[in-house]
C-alpha cells in the first residue's frame, strides 16, 4: 500500500472516533434530546454504540481467521481490508439514510414543539461565552475528565500494545486477539451502561 494512502487512511480512522462519533453524533443527540430526556435516553445511545463494538470485534476476528487459512501467495491483508472497508461503507450508507430520514421527518416536529416553549435567551459575545463556560463546575469537570482520559489512554495504550505485540508476534493472532478484546470491551461497557441508566433514573442531579 502506498504510504500516502496509508497515512490518509490513518488520519480518517482517527477522525472517525473524535469527529464523527463525538461531534456529529452527540451534536445531533443534543439537537433532538432535551435536558430532561437526557438521563433516560443517553444511556440507550451508549448501548447502541457498544452493541456495534461487540459485533465489530467479532468481524475483525473473523477476517483474521480467514486470512490465516488462505493458501500461500494470496494477499490476505488485502482481502481483510476490502471486507472491513466494505462493512464501513455499507454502515456509512445506512447511517446517512437514517440521518436523512430523521432530518426530514422527526427534527421539524421537534423544532415546532420547542418553538412554542422557547424562551428568549441573552446573547453573549465569544469572550463572555468562554467566561460563562469557565465558571461552570460541570464544564470544568468535563474538561478535566477529557484531558485525564487523553493522557491515560496515550500512556497506557502504547505500553500495553507493545506487550500484546510481543505476546502475539503473528499479525493474524494479534488481530484476532484485538477483535476479542473489542468484543469484551463492548460487553462490559454495555453492562455498565445498563447500570448507569438505573443510577440516573433513581438519583437526582442538579443541572
Amino acid at each position: 500500500m502506498d504510504l500516502r494512502i496509508a497515512a490518509l487512511l490513518s488520519v480518517q480512522l482517527e477522525l472517525w472516533g473524535s469527529v464523527v462519533v463525538s461531534v456529529l453524533f452527540w451534536g445531533f443527540a443534543n439537537q433532538i434530546t432535551t435536558v430532561e430526556e437526557a438521563s433516560q435516553f443517553y444511556p440507550l445511545f451508549g448501548l447502541g454504540a457498544n452493541v456495534a463494538l461487540i459485533f465489530s470485534g467479532q468481524a475483525v476476528k473473523y477476517f483474521s481467521l480467514v486470512r490465516a487459512n488462505l493458501p500461500p501467495g494470496v494477499d490476505g491483508w488485502a482481502i481483510s481490508l476490502n471486507g472491513l472497508m466494505g462493512m464501513v461503507v455499507i454502515g456509512g450508507a445506512i447511517i446517512t439514510a437514517i440521518y436523512w430520514g430523521l432530518q426530514r421527518k422527526v427534527v421539524p416536529q421537534i423544532k415546532s414543539l420547542r418553538e412554542k416553549k422557547k424562551k428568549v435567551k441573552a446573547k453573549m459575545s465569544v469572550g463572555e461565552s468562554f467566561a460563562f463556560l469557565a465558571a461552570s463546575p460541570y464544564i470544568r469537570d468535563l474538561a478535566l475528565l477529557v484531558v485525564s482520559y487523553g493522557i491515560s489512554i496515550n500512556l497506557v495504550e502504547v505500553t500495553w500494545k507493545s506487550k500484546i505485540k510481543a505476546q502475539f508476534p503473528n499479525p493474524n493472532e494479534y488481530s484476532a486477539f484485538m477483535g476479542e478484546f473489542s468484543t469484551a470491551t463492548g460487553i462490559v461497557t454495555f453492562a455498565m451502561m445498563l447500570l448507569s441508566r438505573v443510577i440516573f433514573k433513581n438519583q437526582e442531579f442538579e443541572l
